[in-house]
């Protein structure tokens, strides 16, 4: 299904995390630190300065080429806590105040946003998600003024670059939340972390499974490829555990427990009532992995050893 055009009109619950730069390499993977929200946003503006080239041949524009330059960003917000500013600008914050030191460099931070659109999906809100992943914020200018027969709010203004990542050349990462394509357990965990475009598409199949009459549990192989992968834990009532002999679903309390992520993770039905009868497991599409992928469901007949 097609997006529906729903032009831009807010801004709120700007974050940001300080990046690890020595995760930031060539072949590696960046990680961030805790995500801190900076409440009351009031403006986040960016320019890629993209330009374009062209050559002129044969009597006409024959080539063009364009590129990425100096990316520059701003941030505004109504105010700024002592903490948050000591983090983003590379000062020492202790016993409440802020020290302010000629060496101090601002680190690499990700930042980002909320972005509201015009009308609603179906019943929902509609927004832009966005990280910028490599952020450098540059030390202020500071402005103080009397108040005067009005007022006049004075609010921090924090101008900067952002830079494309060592190992991918990635610098953007946006979702939309009314996009049919859009992974929800990407949605939904968007800020929690920084959002990587990592994740994987590739189907889920089911292994053989197998079962044992003591401890009681019939345990499910999923595979992804050579992917590694975890599991979302499902409910009970998405992999139905049948009495081959009497066609009733095994009786008594199941839990369902998930490995650790992994090439080949596994799901493990623990039922006190397992025994060494046959039964019939059915894993249904809506079990899925940590990406939001439903598996290619399967029947199988299982007799615990």
């Amino acid at each position: 299904m097609a997006l529906a055009q729903r032009p831009r009109i807010g801004l709120k619950d700007v974050v940001y995390a300080v990046l690890d730069e020595a995760s930031d390499i060539v072949g590696g993977t960046p990680t961030w630190g805790t995500v801190y929200p900076l409440a009351n946003s009031l403006d986040l503006s960016y320019d890629p300065g993209s330009s374009i080239t062209s050559i002129f041949a044969d009597d006409g524009l024959a080539f063009a080429a364009e590129t990425t330059g100096e990316m520059k960003i701003t941030l505004g917000n109504a105010d700024i806590l002592p903490a948050d500013m000591a983090r983003i600008l590379g000062h020492t914050y202790a016993n409440g105040g802020v020290t302010f030191n000629s060496l101090d460099q601002s680190p690499y931070i990700a930042i980002g946003a909320k972005m509201l659109r015009s009308g609603k999906d179906s019943t929902s809100l509609v927004y832009d998600y966005m990280w910028l992943y490599k952020c450098k914020l540059s030390k202020p200018k500071f402005d103080a003024k009397t108040k005067g027969a009005s007022i006049e709010f004075q609010t921090p203004m924090l101008d900067g670059i952002a830079c494309q990542l060592t190992a991918s050349g990635n610098y953007q990462y946006r979702m939309r939340t009314d996009d049919a394509l859009a992974i929800p357990a990407t949605l939904t965990g968007f800020f929690t972390t920084v959002a990587l475009p990592s994740a994987s598409l590739t189907a889920v199949t089911v292994g053989t499974i197998t079962g044992a009459a003591s401890p009681h549990t019939i345990t499910i192989p999923f595979a992804k490829g050579s992917e590694t992968f975890s599991l979302q834990i499902p409910n009970v009532k998405d992999i139905t555990v049948s009495i081959v002999s009497s066609g009733l679903l095994i009786a008594g309390t199941s839990t369902i427990t998930a490995s650790v992520a992994g090439v080949a993770p596994t799901l493990t039905i623990t039922n006190a009532n397992v025994t060494n009868v046959s039964y019939l497991v059915s894993v249904t599409s809506d079990v899925k992995d940590s990406n939001g992928v439903s598996i290619t469901p399967k029947s199988q007949l299982v007799t615990p050893a």
